[in-house]
C-alpha cells in the first residue's frame, strides 16, 4: 500500500479532516498526538484495519480529525470495501466533529450534518481510492 496524507479544510467548521493510507505510528508521531498527549502505538494497529482518532496537531497545536488506513492492510480491492470504510468513518468524523462544536446530533440538525458527512466522505473516498 502506498503511503499518503492528505489534509482537508473547511469553511465552516473548526477543525482539519487528515485522511491518511499505508502510515505507521511513526509517521503519525511526526504530525500528531491524540487530545489526551498520548503517541501512537504499533498496537493501536493490530486492532482494526482503519480507525478515526481525535488529535492534536504537533505544528500548529489545531485540533485534527484523522482517519487512519492501517499500513498492515492489504489494499481495498473490492469498492463495495472502500464504500463500506468511507460510510463507517465517515459517521465517527462526524460525529466527533458535533462534539467540537457542541452540537447535538439529531433529527433537528438533519441538514448541516448531511452536508458535513457528504464533505467529509468525500475527502476520505479521495484518499482512499
Amino acid at each position: 500500500m502506498t503511503k499518503k496524507i492528505d489534509f482537508y479544510n473547511n469553511e465552516i467548521y473548526p477543525f482539519t479532516l487528515c485522511v491518511c493510507k499505508g502510515c505507521t505510528a511513526k509517521d503519525l508521531n511526526k504530525l500528531f498526538t491524540y487530545t489526551n498527549g498520548s503517541t501512537f502505538e504499533e498496537a493501536d494497529f493490530d486492532q482494526t484495519p482503519i480507525f478515526t482518532a481525535q488529535c492534536i496537531s504537533l505544528k500548529d497545536k489545531k485540533y485534527v480529525i484523522a482517519v487512519i488506513k492501517c499500513y498492515k492492510d492489504k489494499a481495498l480491492t473490492k469498492q463495495e470495501d472502500l464504500i463500506e470504510d468511507v460510510l463507517h468513518e465517515t459517521f465517527h468524523v462526524l460525529f466527533h466533529a458535533f462534539d467540537q462544536i457542541g452540537a447535538d446530533l439529531n433529527s433537528y440538525n438533519q441538514e448541516p450534518a448531511a452536508y458535513l458527512q457528504q464533505w467529509i466522505g468525500k475527502c476520505i473516498y479521495k484518499t482512499l481510492k
